[in-house]
């Protein structure tokens, strides 16, 4: 019997703790982790489940910011298409 098994929506958070340094005053902090594209929030599966559900589902996305919304993920309409 097949179930479905919806998705899940995850924040990840990466705490990069800063050092610094009591002799010589410097401060250091671990470097940020990669993204995929720069300036943005957004993780590789969250951008492909995008680019997948808008070319190959062929879904507009203002059905794609109401999906979200269901999810419980405010992503507006100009965010998904910029």
């Amino acid at each position: 019997m097949p179930e479905v098994v919806p998705a899940r929506m995850r924040v990840r958070r990466y705490v990069r703790p800063v050092m610094a340094y009591r002799c010589c005053g410097d401060i250091s902090q671990a470097p940020p982790a990669p993204v995929p594209l720069s300036k943005s929030n957004a993780g590789a599966s969250l951008l492909a489940d995008i680019v997948l559900a808008k070319y190959d589902d062929h879904l507009p996305a203002y059905r794609q910011a109401e999906r979200f919304a269901r999810e419980g993920l405010d992503l507006p309409r100009s965010t998904l298409t910029d």
